[in-house]
C-alpha cells in the first residue's frame, strides 16, 4: 500500500492548483476577448484571486470555480460586491458547501438573462459555451490531490487485490 507523507500531499495539492490555474489562463484567453490582451502573469494573478474570492463563498469544486473566473472575466473582476449587481451578490450569499453548484447554475442563469435584457452586444455574450462540463471535474477541488478513481479502475484494482 503506498502511504504519503503530509509534505507529499502539500506538494501534489500545489502542483494540482497550479495545473488548474494554467489550464484557466489558456481557457480565459482563448475563449474570451475580454482577457485576450492581458499577459500571462497579470492573468494568472486575477485568477488566483478569483480562486480565493469563489472559496470565499464556498466554490470550491474544479467546475464551479472555472464558471466562476469566466463570470469575473465577463462582469468584473469584483461582480461578487459590485454594487450595480446585487443580484449576484444575493445568490452567492444563498451558497454553503452543499449547494455552490446550483448556485453558481442560477448565477450563470441569471447573467445571461441580465446580458439578453439589455438589447446590447456585449462580453457576457462572447461568453464561451459550457465547455467546463467537459475539461473540469465537479467532484475534485481546485488543488485537490487526490480525485476518486473511475468505476472501470477501482473494479480492476478490486479483482487484482483479492
Amino acid at each position: 500500500m503506498l502511504k504519503f507523507v503530509k509534505q507529499q500531499m502539500t506538494q501534489l495539492a500545489e502542483a494540482g492548483a497550479r495545473d488548474f490555474e494554467a489550464q484557466m489562463v489558456r481557457r480565459l484567453s482563448e475563449q474570451l476577448p475580454s482577457v485576450a490582451g492581458m499577459n500571462g502573469a497579470e492573468l494568472l494573478g486575477k485568477i488566483k484571486a478569483g480562486i480565493e474570492r469563489a472559496a470565499a463563498h464556498h466554490i470550491t469544486s474544479e467546475k464551479d470555480v472555472s464558471r466562476f473566473l469566466e463570470l469575473a472575466a465577463v462582469l468584473g473582476e469584483q461582480f461578487d460586491v459590485d454594487p450595480k449587481l446585487t443580484w449576484a451578490a444575493e445568490l452567492l450569499a444563498k451558497a454553503n458547501p452543499k449547494t455552490a453548484t446550483e448556485v453558481m447554475d442560477r448565477l450563470c442563469e441569471e447573467a445571461a438573462a441580465q446580458d439578453a435584457g439589455d438589447g446590447e452586444t456585449s462580453a457576457a455574450q462572447t461568453k464561451p459555451a459550457p465547455a467546463a462540463d467537459e475539461e473540469f471535474s465537479n467532484r475534485a477541488k481546485v488543488g485537490d490531490p487526490i480525485g476518486r478513481c473511475p468505476r472501470a479502475i477501482a473494479r480492476r484494482l478490486y479483482m487484482f487485490s483479492s
